[in-house]
């Protein structure tokens, strides 16, 4: 139901343990002959809240539990749930959490619960809740401002414009040299933004790409090279697994693929992966903890690490111990990207406790085995998806920040350092605007591209 000027969803999960757990969900039809009528759908802006009755033996019990929401069957684990200190009578407990990010549409939402064990047992999920996120325009996400503009708390104003629609799922940008945009969708496909205009056919199409469990196409990055190499690769998730391949761009095509990485392990519930050309010209890749939490310790699997590969896959000879391992720590890796001057190596993503953290990792030719010398805890109720450093001088302010897409808030964290290279300030831009935004990347001419869950939006400086 809804309530009062916040709006509030209702959900309805039970959760009983006695001795070993069992799970159950409270049953509202009337009986088997009569079961529930089509959930009314509910119109929604996108920034409410989850709230169900969770049943609990005691305070201590309720804070064990975990909680899965699903969007349209679709499993994901459900952040910063917040619950009541004390039952609200027979319902139990209330708990609320923020509505994941959706995109535009009609979409159907139930939550389950679980205790953190190895084997995750959840209870059957919810009755869902049906809900419209009405389609997010320039229009309607710069009218909150009072016009088609933002200004930045040092005086910049900042124009948004949607230059293109129509995308599925967007997962990663990556920009060419000649200004055209490379867009990854989930389910394996990579568009080209090319002068104005979306093309209709995709560079490529991946047939072997899973989906299962919100996998897919996740991450893509262009050879620093490229003029020369036309080189690109791209990380995806398969049925056996996780795949780095490499293909060559010829005429808005991607073709000629060679697997360099195949078989990796990935979570099975919403993998991440992120994929970068440093500095250096070596591919960082960063994954996940493959569903097991303690292989980000764990130097003899790849899982929950990043790792440092030559063009071809192979581990770099002046790579520590011999092992493409560069960096450790990160149990789900969402964004990567380097300062300025290129001796940091910044990475945001999930720790092992899952808080949402932002890590420094030193690069240089001692640095083969990358140690953190930056560590900072990102805002709470934070879900960020990808990240970039501004490396041009249109925006002089701008030059070195860091730009944190976040898809919880549906916003752009800009984060500003010092000369030390500690965070000195940080900035909301666009609060709330951006329709589940996915990706962030800068392009050659200084703009700034953004991704949403059908959209392509374009930020420049006014002026």
């Amino acid at each position: 139901m809804l309530s009062g000027g916040a709006a509030m969803i209702w959900l309805l999960v039970l959760l009983f343990l006695a001795g070993s757990a069992s799970w159950g969900r409270q049953d509202r039809s009337s009986s088997a002959d009569d079961p529930d009528p089509a959930p009314e759908v509910i119109q929604i802006s996108g920034n409410e809240h989850l709230t169900w009755d969770q049943v609990a033996a005691s305070v201590s019990e309720v804070k064990t539990f975990r909680y899965v929401v699903y969007v349209d069957g679709i499993p994901a684990d459900l952040p910063d749930v917040s619950c009541s200190t004390a039952p609200m009578g027979e319902a139990g407990f209330v708990c609320s959490a923020r509505l994941p990010p959706l995109a535009a549409g009609t979409h159907d939402i139930a939550v389950s619960a679980y205790v953190d064990q190895d084997d995750w047992p959840t209870s059957p999920a919810s009755s869902p809740v049906r809900v419209r996120l009405a389609p997010t325009t320039i229009q309607a996400l710069t009218s909150g401002f009072g016009n088609e503009s933002f200004v930045t708390v040092d005086g910049i104003r900042l124009r948004a414009t949607a230059v293109t629609s129509g995308l599925a799922d967007p997962t990663d940008l990556a920009m060419l040299p000649d200004g055209r945009v490379l867009i990854a969708e989930r389910q394996g496909r990579v568009r080209v933004f090319r002068d104005g205009v979306l093309l209709s056919s995709p560079a490529l199409t991946l047939i072997d790409a899973s989906t299962a469990g919100a996998g897919g196409l996740l991450a893509l990055a262009v050879d620093r090279e490229f003029e020369t190499t036309h080189a690109v690769y791209v990380v995806y998730t398969t049925s056996s697994g996780l795949r780095l391949a490499r293909f060559f761009e010829s005429n808005n095509t991607l073709s000629g693929r060679a697997i360099l990485l195949d078989g990796l392990p990935i979570s099975d519930l919403r993998p991440k992966a992120t994929l970068k050309m440093g500095p250096d010209g070596k591919l960082y890749l960063g994954l996940d903890d493959g569903g097991d939490i303690d292989n980000i310790g764990d130097l003899g699997s790849y899982s929950g690490k990043v790792l440092r590969l030559n063009k071809d896959g192979t581990a770099p000879q002046d790579q520590a111990a011999g092992t493409p391992i560069f960096a450790t720590g990160l149990g789900r890796p969402t964004g990567m990207s380097w300062s300025e001057n290129g001796p940091t190596l910044w990475l945001t993503g999930t720790d092992r406790d899952g808080s949402h953290q932002l890590r420094g990792f030193a690069v240089g030719p001692r640095n083969r085995h990358g140690a953190t010398v930056r560590r900072y805890a990102l805002p709470s109720g934070i879900a960020e998806s990808n990240l970039a450093i501004y490396q041009s001088n249109v925006i002089p302010a701008f030059s070195g920040n860091m730009l944190i897409a976040d898809a919880m808030s549906r916003s752009i964290l800009r984060v500003r350092f010092d000369r030390s290279g500690a965070i000195a300030e940080t900035e909301w831009l666009f609060r709330g605007g951006f329709d589940s935004i996915k990706a962030i990347s800068v392009a050659p001419d200084g703009s700034l591209y953004v991704s949403t869950g059908d959209q392509l939006v374009r930020i420049i400086p006014e002026g």
